[in-house]
């Protein structure tokens, strides 16, 4: 019999400006820098879909935390190897510390629907199919005193061309009956105050399709660039990335 309810989404985005998101060196390749690959296909992985998602959903708990500081998101990273500068933000209020891990107390919103240390979460983020083959590219460092390429500095690199669509399926786990795991409820066989943060919603802000456009869609539909470059005009998105409900699934 089935447990688990799982709600689908598609995802697509296309890019107005070339997108680079690297893949691992291929000896075999003519390219320094190719794009990522998974079964030769090109892809946006799931770890940059992700991370521009927390992005997005970062800038909306940071707002939320002005009135309730609950609300405020770890930087998903150990708290002995943040930076100086993250430091000073930590200090400052606007994020509660490093990463959340389970066992050490409540965990932040972002960490509830993404996932953190030793505790998954209800968002599994897809990768996202290219319908275009990368091109070309040329990268060079400049020699500040000649004005001329370094000597062994240009490079081949592969990007994605203008106009590409990616296109993927966003899952969210709505209900695990075997684990008594519901969205949008404190999740039971937990270490105590685990979910906390969701007592500070009232019972409509905590019904699943209020939470899912709020916490989910909205951030994704914010994201205008993804990948790496962006400084030099790369993974700028045309519109915003499409959000799709497609159906719910029990498994």
């Amino acid at each position: 019999m089935p447990d688990r309810v799982f709600r689908e989404y598609d995802l697509w985005l296309t890019i107005d400006q070339p997108l680079f998101v690297g893949g691992p060196p291929d000896p075999m390749s003519e390219f320094h820098s190719p794009v990522a690959r998974i079964g030769g296909r090109a892809v946006i992985p799931g770890t940059s879909v992700k991370g521009a998602l927390r992005s997005q959903l970062e800038r909306l708990l940071i707002q939320q935390a002005a009135r309730n500081p609950v609300f405020r998101p770890c930087i998903p990273f150990p708290f002995s190897r943040l930076s100086a500068d993250e430091h000073t933000l930590v200090r400052a209020g606007v994020y509660r510390g490093g990463a959340c891990e389970y066992g050490k107390g409540p965990i932040c919103p972002a960490c509830y629907f993404l996932g953190c240390q030793s505790l998954p979460g209800f968002v599994m983020v897809p990768y996202l199919e290219a319908d275009k083959d990368p091109e070309p590219a040329y990268a060079a460092a400049r020699d500040r005193a000649t004005s001329a390429v370094h000597r062994g500095f240009n490079r081949n690199v592969e990007v994605m061309p203008p106009g590409t669509t990616f296109r993927g399926v966003l899952r969210i786990l709505i209900e695990d009956q075997q684990r008594k795991w519901t969205l949008g409820r404190e999740r039971e066989h937990l270490e105590p105050n685990t979910d906390s943060w969701l007592r500070e919603l009232s019972h409509e802000e905590r019904h699943v399709d209020r939470l899912i456009d709020k916490y989910v869609v909205e951030p994704l539909k914010s994201i205008c660039s993804i990948g790496g470059k962006v400084s030099t005009g790369h993974g700028w998105v045309r519109g915003a990335l499409e959000v799709k409900l497609r159906s719910e699934v029990a498994v």
